[in-house]
């Protein structure tokens, strides 16, 4: 892992940066952790005056044998936010479970009550601090109901501490029309707990960067044009319209975030419009 760019985070556009690290290159081995990685970006971060979120996800390390992926799992996650914990830039860490055997519902727990127990677990490790929960945004039928009792089961816990970040939107109108009941049990709880979206990778990959001649002249300088850009651009309108506070865009295959007109647009639109601050980048 090579920590972001002092170029990337030093660009205006960003707030940020959503790090994500694998559980088996930051503990090699049993006893022994290997930071580096965060430590690198946070120092760039800090820098710019810049914050991050945190994840670590799987696989685990060879040494950890299926047996013992509960506990040592837990322990990571201690160590984790034993060193984290207290860090000024960091802005939230992520709820996540790399390999833990995932328990079955069975009668008096709830379908998310893994969930819950990992958000006891990030709480117990990082006191005080936002902690985020991604989540692919379940289709219609019984999208509503699922997202709500993960809300509940995780507000139970945290209160206004969780952040919800809805995953990979893309902008298809069929597909955001399909996750539009989910997005209304998110909208009901958006005064109690914060909400994000992460927008789908390349979303607006190829865009135009200059305005056709139909183009209102108050059009945002490099605003996205073409067809991928109109996804872009009601992804962007889903996310406002659920509620979120909080935007990330993926940059890991941008050598220059600068030059990308639907982070352009983005920057402007969340900032002009909306008065929210600039997007956070995603990449590992």
């Amino acid at each position: 892992m090579q920590p972001l760019s002092p170029q990337r985070m030093a660009n205006p556009l960003l707030s940020g940066a959503a790090l994500e690290a694998r559980w088996a290159e930051l503990q090699p081995e049993r006893g022994a952790f290997d930071w580096t990685y965060f430590e690198r970006s946070l120092a760039l971060l800090a820098i710019a005056n810049k914050r991050a979120v945190l994840s670590v996800v799987g696989p685990p390390p060879d040494w950890v044998t299926l047996d013992e992926a509960e506990s040592a799992w837990d322990d990571f996650v201690h160590a984790f936010g034993a060193r984290f914990a207290g860090e000024p830039r960091v802005a939230a860490v992520a709820i996540t479970r790399s390999f833990r055997p995932k328990p079955k519902p069975s009668q008096g727990e709830t379908p998310y009550q893994d969930a819950l127990e990992m958000a006891s677990l990030f709480d117990d490790a990082f006191p005080g601090i936002p902690l985020t929960f991604y989540a692919v945004l379940p289709p219609a039928v019984d999208g509503a109901n699922r997202i709500a009792m993960a809300i509940d089961a995780l507000r139970s816990k945290l209160g206004a501490r969780l952040a919800l970040v809805a995953l990979d939107i893309t902008g298809d109108r069929d597909s955001l029309e399909r996750l539009r009941p989910a997005g209304e049990a998110i909208r009901a709880a958006r005064g109690t707990i914060q909400v994000g979206v992460r927008l789908a990778p390349r979303i607006a990959g190829g865009a135009a960067e200059s305005r056709p001649a139909s183009a209102p002249s108050n059009a945002p300088t490099g605003a996205p044009t073409d067809a991928s850009a109109e996804r872009f651009r009601r992804a962007l309108a889903f996310g406002l319209w659920l509620g979120a506070s909080y935007f990330e865009i993926d940059g890991a295959d941008a050598a220059d975030l600068g030059a990308r007109p639907d982070l352009l647009y983005l920057r402007e639109q969340l900032a002009r419009l909306y008065n929210l601050p600039a997007p956070f980048v995603g990449g590992k």
